[in-house]
């Protein structure tokens, strides 16, 4: 799995015994090649864009957001969203998880 992008650039904090055995998670983006999922920081992900990323097949794309659509009215644009097979949030605001939402 590739964190495409993080909360301010920060490292990620994960405990290794939070992750399966048989996975690797990185933020090296020269793996986008091979990583099977693809998760992206949506509110930082337009600083972090240099060019258009292509979504090779078989890939899941995932967006992650913690922010509530009233303090990020991006997080809610269709065009955006269209793009990402799964969403993984926690906003403040948030009461029901919608289709292929996770809510953390």
């Amino acid at each position: 799995m590739l964190v495409f992008n993080t909360i301010n650039g920060e490292d990620l904090q994960l405990k290794i015994e939070d992750i399966p055995v048989d996975w690797v998670i990185t933020t090296d983006r020269k793996y986008f090649q091979q990583a099977t999922i693809v998760v992206f920081h949506l509110p930082t992900l337009h600083y972090e864009l240099e060019n258009n990323l292509d979504k090779l097949e078989g890939q899941t794309w995932v967006s992650w957001h913690l922010e509530s659509g009233k303090d990020d009215p991006g997080i809610n644009d269709p065009e955006i969203n269209e793009l990402f097979d799964l969403l993984i949030s926690d906003p403040q605001d948030s009461k029901i998880a919608r289709g292929n939402n996770i809510h953390c």
